[in-house]
């Protein structure tokens, strides 16, 4: 006699419109699965009374923060919450697995990995596909980054000198080059360079937010530049996110 699995009710919160319709025909096809519609308000997902919530990464995201606004003043039962993203950087399954979202598979997982995560994270367990476990043992190998050496990491993948990053942060050119040196022993590299690949490699930045260098332009006359006008723009752009990211008490 063939055993039945109770049925579960799913909510597809995936924002991609193709990958949206591939689930839902997936679990339409299965009987002890079924989609439930979710409205919208305000841009946001309206939950109903399901068993899990299937998202891509950002919306799963943004799901666990609302969630964890609502906690404060309102005590309910919460669906699960399972991700699909084709980006499995040890970046992306730490900030998912923070956020408290208990599944995280890759988007070209097979259909009955898929339907076995689902059950594992309706069931109360957790799931990591292979890559993201790989990810996760390989993280527990390494010493992490603390948040300065990350605003560091950042900077000197930006191509900003030790003197720049002491004057966006607000700190000693000695603190600098302490946070940089630590930073380059966790990451295994002997250059900065080698440190940028490494920290992309591992999804703690990415390429495109990496400077791209320009074409040469004819020489021209100009005023020797103050030290603020000489840096690069991309270089601008990462000293003023960095700054109002970073309050005004040295570290």
């Amino acid at each position: 006699m063939p055993l039945h699995h109770p049925c579960l009710k799913v909510l597809i919160a995936y924002e991609d419109p193709l990958v949206s319709i591939g689930l839902h025909t997936v679990f339409n096809e299965r009987a002890d699965i079924l989609v439930v519609c979710a409205s919208m308000l305000n841009g946001r997902y309206v939950e109903p009374l399901v068993d899990v919530v299937i998202a891509d990464l950002a919306c799963g995201l943004r799901i666990a923060a609302e969630r964890r606004q609502l906690e404060r003043t309102v005590r309910a039962p919460a669906a699960r919450l399972l991700v699909i993203t084709p980006h499995d950087t040890e970046e992306n399954v730490r900030a998912a697995l923070d956020a408290g979202i208990q599944g995280y598979i890759g988007l070209g997982s097979p259909v009955q990995e898929l339907i076995e995560a689902v059950r594992s994270v309706a069931a109360g367990g957790r799931y990591l596909c292979a890559q993201a476990t790989q990810r996760v043992a390989d993280s527990l190998t390494r010493a992490s980054l603390t948040a300065r050496e990350r605003q560091v990491l950042g900077l000197v993948a930006a191509g900003c000198s030790n003197k720049d990053i002491s004057a966006a942060l607000a700190i000693s050119l000695s603190t600098v080059k302490a946070h940089v040196k630590a930073l380059l022993d966790k990451l295994g590299a002997s250059s900065r360079t080698q440190a940028t690949s490494l920290a992309v490699s591992r999804g703690l930045i990415t390429a495109s937010s990496l400077p791209h260098p320009k074409a040469p332009s004819a020489p021209s006359v100009a005023p020797i530049p103050t030290r603020s006008q000489g840096r690069r723009p991309w270089q601008h752009a990462w000293m003023a996110r960095i700054q109002a990211e970073t309050p005004l008490a040295k570290l």
